[in-house]
């Protein structure tokens, strides 16, 4: 499949991702979703042969992450006899990978899946309900969707793109764009699971300098850090403009070929 497709960035609080498909294309069919902190969608479908478990959908999640307390409940067996390391934004964490038997989301499904198997409770603290698992584009790459978060649903399945559509330069498990910061081009992942802009250290050269004292806290599966911030006069995703923003700086730790993650809820 070509990687040349498109996604759509509306400041209408709309998102589209015309992804490349692990499967044909299917009528279009819609669940609804939550929405904690103005930007993380949760969604209740099933892992293994438990129902109605609580899923948080991250775009920027590369494999998907199922909570250490279900995995055992589940009895998932680690696939490899040495630890592996997944990096976050605060930086990199040991982990253990297994295979879920199934996972069943509105209309997709997959059977054996690789996760990591990984601590959740960060998340039932910060936003206040039980995560079961991350949900990310290695499972939700099967199909086109739209996020419609003015009315809390996720629409599966053909999608039409819109006059503000942009291409993205990859495809699953990772979906990245284009976007001038102060007329510097950068190349962010497309990240439902991130609250803001932020670009890495080790990629903004000459902007280290710029760096004011005013930060973000933010919480992941490596603990807790503080990001400092570059205000942004102009930025911008192909035809549209986001104008003036705070941009929070991460270390980065070397580790990706992208420039840093921007969320998909775009505010004017």
């Amino acid at each position: 499949m070509g990687h040349n497709r498109t996604a759509c960035l509306c400041i209408c609080n709309l998102i589209v991702a015309n992804l490349p498909l692990f499967a044909v294309e299917q009528r279009a069919e819609s669940i609804p979703f939550k929405l904690y902190g103005n930007h993380l969608l949760v969604v209740q479908g099933t892992l293994g042969k438990l129902k109605k478990r609580n899923l948080l959908l991250d775009t920027g999640a590369n494999p998907s992450v199922v909570d250490q307390q279900l995995a055992s409940q589940l009895g998932l067996q680690s696939l490899t006899s040495q630890p592996g390391t997944m990096n976050v934004v605060s930086g990199r964490i040991d982990t253990h990978y297994a295979s879920l038997s199934g996972l069943q989301l509105g209309p997709l499904s997959r059977e054996s899946l690789p996760v990591v198997v990984a601590d959740l409770g960060f998340l039932r603290s910060q936003i206040g309900t039980r995560i079961d698992a991350v949900v990310g584009l290695d499972f939700l790459g099967q199909s086109s969707f739209r996020i419609d978060y003015e009315n809390k649903r996720i629409i599966f399945g053909l999608i039409d793109a819109s006059a503000s559509a942009v291409p993205f330069d990859t495809g699953p498990p990772l979906v990245t764009v284009q976007m001038l910061v102060d007329n510097k081009p950068v190349r962010v992942l497309v990240d439902t699971g991130t609250d803001g802009l932020i670009l890495f250290r080790n990629h903004l050269g000459g902007w280290e300098a710029r760096l004011s004292s005013s930060s973000m806290k933010i919480s992941d599966l490596g603990g807790g850090t503080s990001l400092p911030m570059i205000v942004a006069t102009d930025t911008r995703v192909g035809n549209v403009e986001m104008g003036p923003r705070n941009v929070y700086v991460a270390d980065g730790h070397g580790c990706c070929d992208f420039d840093g993650l921007l969320e998909s809820l775009l505010h004017e």
